[in-house]
């Protein structure tokens, strides 16, 4: 026997009531995120960045996320007696919500030149996911 157009309608118009719980169903399952314990990046992006002692060591430039998503480093904008540089520091070596600024590196001045230079590591690897290149000049106070 063959089924006609209208209960195949039918059949349509009883299953919708049944997509639509299961849809509301998931949706009520899917937990909230708590952001109470979370900054957004345009947040870190332009703040200063100081030592346990308070000297301040320079400014969040930009941040390097690999392809997970996740947050690598910090692109660390440092003056200095030869002219600016930009270090890559380890994102999990900064500390947040403590000094005057909230963002807290476990280091000193000298001890910047050790982190690796954001320009060579372009230089070296042809940019961050070959897209990237390093620009002529960061200036701490322009938001990116």
């Amino acid at each position: 026997m063959r089924r006609t157009g209208s209960s195949a309608g039918t059949s349509a118009a009883r299953l919708a009531p049944l997509l639509l719980a299961a849809s509301l169903a998931v949706s009520a399952e899917t937990p909230v995120p708590n952001l109470s314990q979370s900054m957004q990046a345009s947040a870190l992006i332009g703040r200063s960045v100081e030592n346990r002692e308070g000297d301040n060591l320079g400014t969040i430039a930009d941040l390097i996320v690999n392809r997970f998503g996740q947050v690598d480093y910090a692109v660390l904008h440092v003056g200095g007696l030869v002219g600016p540089s930009d270090r890559l520091i380890p994102f999990n070596l900064l500390q947040f919500g403590i000094g005057e600024t909230g963002v807290v590196l476990d280091s000193n001045y000298r001890e910047l030149n050790e982190f690796a230079s954001f320009a060579e590591v372009l230089i070296e690897e042809g940019g961050v996911g070959g897209e990237l290149r390093p620009r002529e000049s960061i200036r701490p106070d322009r938001r990116y």
